[in-house]
């Protein structure tokens, strides 16, 4: 007797959706919330190993900490975090100095600094580097090579790499998130100044504004006394992950501490000068780095390392970071011309998640205006997937059982041999889906073995997925081709 497929997949969709709906109501969360704490709420949201945060209000500094450290210590203010592409508005900022010492031009051609830089792509000489750190550039979103390469500080290993690629953009029209253009501005100065990227950044910025406790760094996972791992978060469970490599040399390499990005958040809301009244920065040129640039009009503006936001009816200036595990987000509250005020906070977490919510909503408590961090959803993504997970699953298994008759129910040559095209077809898309997804996210290719890394630290459950659709398939196939060969032998 055949059991026709509607009859098996009834009882399977009653289980899946059973499942999704008892987990659903062991997730929810109450709406205050929200409201009480916006630490707690969060935590309550994106579980994290540990989280330090620091709110600016009127020149007071209070920080908090959630976790331990790699030490086993409780986490505090002076706890160490990648704050990835946070590092960016520290790369924008030091070439302003640079600018105003006469070391660089801001609107000059590249090649005026870096003579070596080409591309495939005439329009490359066009590039400045008000581009580069606008994102303006038409480099494309990602880096031009593999994460699982191993970083180098030797900037021609980074222009050899850009001679064969072309530009997504016309240079200054339109906005391309681009880490390689940072990096391009960080190899920039190190020629202009004749001194590695870091020791400019330390001598010029980092030294007089007081934050000894942050360094910059060449590779995103490159080891730091005192710095644990990196962690996801599968099924709502927190676990270590480690980080792949990459250069993050200016667009996300730097570690800092809360304290120190408390002092750094005082500094782009001032008027340019050191904790010690030494001036740095003047007005104008802070206020540059604030100001929405040419060709940024299609993400609602973005300056030179900073990003511009409106949540809940708040103006912001922030930028926020994120490498596969470490997560962060700084946001200082706007005025009505869109300057940067006193009253900022800043969210430094190790592990997956969406700070932004959290540093948004304690910047806007601090300057007496107020956005809510959302409450749990009713039904958490990691239960949908853990639901369809059990469902591929049974279905599979169904799959093959049946796959012992399947050369008698499909006799003919085209149905046999679509029955064997459709599993070959799954596992090679399962198999290319990280790669497609980080083709998507960054612009730029990435290796099959370094995007399975990716993926499966932004989101488990999801690769997870993907993985056991894929394994499903590919045992489907072999039951299949066993069966028809067993049915030929016969």
């Amino acid at each position: 007797m055949t059991t026709r497929p509607a009859t098996i997949l009834r009882p399977l969709l009653v289980l899946l959706l059973l499942a999704v709906a008892v987990a659903g109501l062991g997730t929810s969360r109450p709406a205050a919330a929200a409201t009480d704490d916006p630490m707690a709420a969060y935590l309550d949201r994106s579980p994290a190993s540990a989280l330090a945060l620091a709110v600016v209000d009127d020149g007071e500094v209070t920080v908090r900490g959630h976790g331990e450290d790699a030490l086993g210590a409780a986490v505090d203010g002076s706890t160490p975090f990648r704050i990835a592409s946070m590092s960016k508005s520290f790369t924008a900022t030091l070439v302003m100095v640079l600018v105003e010492q006469g070391e660089v031009d801001l609107d000059a051609p590249l090649t005026a600094t870096l003579p070596e830089f080409a591309m495939a792509d005439e329009r490359a000489g066009q590039i400045t580097l008000r581009m580069l750190l606008a994102h303006t550039s038409g480099i494309g979103g990602g880096s031009t090579r593999d994460l699982g390469r191993p970083a180098s500080v030797d900037p021609a290993v980074l222009l050899a790499d850009l001679r064969d690629e072309t530009l997504a953009a016309d240079p200054g029209t339109e906005h391309v998130y681009s880490n390689t253009g940072y990096a391009l501005a960080a190899a920039a100065v190190e020629r202009a100044t004749g001194r590695p990227f870091d020791q400019v950044l330390r001598e010029e910025l980092l030294a007089p504004l007081g934050m000894d406790a942050t360094t910059a760094l060449t590779g995103c996972a490159d080891a730091v006394d005192g710095l644990g791992s990196g962690h996801t978060v599968v099924f709502g469970q927190v676990v270590p992950y480690p980080e792949p490599d990459d250069n993050c040399v200016g667009s996300g390499g730097m570690v800092s501490t809360a304290e120190d990005v408390a002092t750094w958040l005082q500094f782009q809301a001032g008027d340019g000068g050191t904790p010690g009244g030494e001036p740095l920065l003047t007005t104008e040129g802070l206020r540059e780095l604030h100001t929405p640039q040419p060709g940024t009009e299609g993400v609602d503006g973005f300056g030179l390392g900073w990003s511009f936001a409106q949540e809940q009816g708040v103006d912001l200036v922030e930028h926020g970071g994120a490498l596969v595990t470490w997560t962060s987000h700084m946001a200082i509250v706007a005025d009505e011309q869109g300057r940067p005020t006193g009253d900022a906070a800043v969210v430094l977490t190790d592990t997956v998640g969406t700070p932004g919510m959290l540093a948004r909503a304690l910047a806007a408590e601090a300057a007496g205006q107020q956005i809510e961090v959302p409450a749990q959803p009713l039904v958490r993504p990691a239960t949908v997937f853990g639901a369809v997970i059990v469902l591929v699953l049974l279905l599979g298994a169904v799959g093959l059982h049946r796959s012992r008759s399947w050369p008698q129910r499909r006799r003919r040559v085209a149905t046999r041999a679509a029955g064997l095209a459709w599993p070959t077809a799954l596992a090679i898309l399962c198999a290319l889906t990280p790669a497609l997804l980080a083709r998507y996210a960054f612009g730029s290719p990435m290796g099959p073995v370094t995007s399975w890394h990716w993926g499966a630290g932004v989101l488990p459950e999801g690769l997870l997925l993907v993985a056991l659709t894929g394994l499903v398939a590919v045992g489907l196939l072999g039951a299949r081709l066993a069966s028809l060969t067993r049915s030929r032998a016969a």
